[in-house]
């Protein structure tokens, strides 16, 4: 399905590689930044009890990293980002990431309504920054209890549940700025905040 995502359901985070598809970006299509084009991949688990697993991987080798502290305005560098929320409409959780692992994170129903999670929860994402000789990449955990704090109810997945998200690559004051997302975001300018663009991310068992 073009606007799906199989997320395998594993019991160890180092299984997420060889256990889930790997599904490469695609340019937005708008006017700025498609003379660019790095080859950025996306791959989703859930860990048991734990919470979601995403790793995302960009084929750029001298990413702009200039912002170091929790809640900078990352989206400016090259930056990495998934935003996701557990059932269509309300609220959404934005989760923006550049190669100095800093990142920022917020909760709201679109982009003007957005409050920053450590203005209300001690629950935090576990990023996770790796270079490699061709790119840089983040690895992200996102703990069921700070999903449950966000929308206030429980939140737990396991094999058959499903929840919405996007995934996208971006960088806005790079000497390149770019645009790109998992699930394409049909818009005229350039705008992640898109919640009715999300696609769908299924929990599939998986044999490790």
């Amino acid at each position: 399905m073009r606007n799906a995502y199989s997320a395998p359901l594993l019991t160890q985070r180092s299984l997420l590689i060889n256990a889930a598809e790997q599904r490469i970006l695609t340019d937005c299509g708008w006017d700025i930044g498609n003379d660019y084009c790095p080859v950025t991949s996306f791959c989703c688990g859930v860990l048991k009890g734990q919470g979601i697993l995403v790793r995302l991987f960009t084929q750029e080798p001298h990413p702009r990293a200039v912002y170091t502290r929790r809640d900078d305005p990352v989206w400016t560098d090259s930056c990495l980002e998934f935003f996701f929320q557990p059932k269509r409409g309300g609220a959404y959780l934005n989760l923006e990431m550049n190669a100095n692992g800093a990142y920022l994170s917020a909760l709201g129903a679109g982009r003007a309504d957005r409050r920053f999670l450590r203005s209300f929860t001690d629950h935090a994402v576990e990023v996770t920054p790796f270079r490699q000789p061709d790119g840089w990449g983040v690895e992200a955990l996102i703990p069921f209890a700070l999903v449950s704090t966000c929308f206030g109810e429980p939140f737990l997945l396991t094999a058959g549940d499903s929840f919405f998200a996007n995934a996208y690559k971006c960088a806005d004051e790079a000497p390149q700025p770019h645009y790109q997302s998992l699930f394409p975001v049909d818009v005229p300018q350039p705008d992640f905040h898109r919640p009715e663009f999300f696609g769908t991310i299924l929990v599939t068992e998986t044999e490790e």
